[in-house]
């Protein structure tokens, strides 16, 4: 070999070795940081872990010796899909005129807004007085807000109608309903099944009991009201805007000022409030559903049914008052 080829030999020889201490070197490098990634992962983990069991532990604190009147209640954190508190949450139950917010939230995939909607002479035969007059003209915005508020079954009848009508004009429908507000009724039960509501019917659209108040027109747990408003307050937070206010000035399309009181007086005691609706009836007994921000962008959902016109009312100003107490301890 000459002296030439062996310089270039031992060159390779030189360069080979580099590469391999080099590729050594840098799986050494990697290896470290995978481990430290690993480690990083194991610590974030253990975190997680211990917060859970803190969150468990001070939900247990705060949550185990409630005591309320109602019958089936639950407390639900939309934001984490937390259970906070629940007291018979899968029990089916009279739910009264909380059965207007799935009146609004069908209707809403029907009727535009701006939809004229005349209170006729079928709205007005429904039980209860809440104002309204007989031709008088309102767009379906704001005749909804105002059923909302007082709770007018008036209204929830025109809406009902209003929509079964224009179902009916739908061409597509394969119903074979002709009764424009059975056809909408029905509607509402299948956006039921939609939301996840496994254990609700509805009848009507009011919520008021029938066969002269024996039995209820609309059933569901406290589990499945949850899943109703949640889905209100993600896909339609518009709708129950206005509910969280005492009362609320709303203007007929004939140009008549009403002035509409809520049916929730704890519209001033709750801080945060972002939605409410009351329901009561001899088979429902009294119930309240709310949606409070108990912190920033934090809200949760307080259900009570089927306790007393004035327990209910009680009962969720103590869930709020717990709830409140125990994000503030986490």
């Amino acid at each position: 070999m000459t002296v030439f080829a062996s310089l270039v030999a031992v060159a390779f020889i030189l360069i080979s070795s580099s590469v391999v201490v080099t590729n050594i070197t840098e799986q050494k490098a990697s290896a470290r940081e995978s481990i430290k990634s690993e480690l990083v992962e194991i610590e974030q983990q253990t975190q997680l872990e211990i917060l859970a069991e803190r969150i468990e532990e001070k939900k247990e604190e705060f949550f185990s010796d409630v005591e309320i009147e109602g019958k089936g209640a639950f407390v639900y954190d939309i934001n984490t899909k937390e259970t906070l508190f629940e007291k018979n949450a899968d029990e089916a139950l009279p739910l009264a005129s909380i059965a207007k917010v799935m009146t609004v939230i069908t209707a809403q995939d029907i009727l535009p807004k701006e939809s004229a909607i005349t209170i006729d002479s079928r709205a007005l035969a429904t039980e209860g007085e809440s104002g309204l007059l007989l031709g008088e003209v309102w767009s379906f915005k704001d005749l909804a807000e105002l059923m909302l508020i007082v709770s007018s079954n008036d209204a929830s009848t025109a809406i009902a109608n209003a929509a079964g009508e224009r179902l009916l004009q739908d061409e597509e429908s394969q119903s074979t309903e002709e009764n424009p507000y059975m056809l909408f009724v029905n509607q509402m039960n299948t956006k039921a099944t939609e939301i996840g509501m496994e254990d609700a019917y509805f009848e009507n659209s009011s919520g008021l009991d029938l066969d002269y108040e024996t039995r209820p027109s609309a059933v569901a747990s406290a589990r499945d009201v949850t899943e109703l408003l949640a889905y209100a307050l993600l896909e339609y937070p518009s709708i129950l805007n206005h509910s969280r206010f005492g009362s609320y000035s709303v203007v007929s399309l004939n140009g008549r000022n009403f002035q509409a009181e809520n049916t929730n007086r704890l519209t001033d005691s709750i801080s945060g409030l972002l939605a409410s609706k009351t329901g009561y009836t001899v088979q429902a007994g009294g119930n309240l559903a709310v949606v409070v921000d108990v912190g920033l962008m934090r809200p949760v959902v307080i259900i009570v049914l089927g306790s007393s016109r004035e327990g209910r009312f009680s009962d969720v100003e103590r869930l709020y008052d717990i709830t409140k107490q125990y994000f503030q301890s986490i």
